[in-house]
């Protein structure tokens, strides 16, 4: 570097004012799940989806579960507009098939702070 280019860049270091820190929110304390993800039920999410896109989905994280004996799964179908959801409505008739029904000892909805009716709780038959 030039020997004014030098010059010229102590004069600029000189007049640059330190960024202020920003106030950090606070953290939220650490919850179990997070240090042990394998306490959360796996969870499927069909936002978005088509109804075909969504049973594909469906039967695949389902057989998935089966094989690895998962006991409990989470699957959000959303409410729809005004709760007219299609998916929500064709979902139960998915779970009434016999290859799924015969493996599935129970289902809940969710309470309204954790889905609520837009989500299904599946619990699974164990292997046998």
């Amino acid at each position: 570097m030039k020997l004014e280019d030098e010059a010229l860049w102590e004069a600029y270091t000189k007049t640059v004012t330190p960024l202020k820190k920003k106030n950090l929110p606070r953290l939220r304390p650490i919850r179990h799940f997070f240090l042990f993800p394998t306490l959360l039920p796996p969870r499927l999410d069909l936002h978005g989806l088509t109804l075909q896109e969504a049973y594909e989905a469906f039967i695949d994280f389902f057989h998935l579960h089966i094989k690895a004996n998962t006991r409990k799964i989470i699957v959000v179908t959303g409410k729809g507009h005004a709760g007219q959801g299609l998916l929500r409505k064709e979902f139960p008739l998915w779970l009434e098939k016999k290859e799924i029904k015969d493996k599935i000892s129970r289902t809940e909805v969710p309470p309204e702070h954790k889905g609520g009716s837009g989500a299904v709780i599946i619990y699974l038959k164990r292997k046998t």
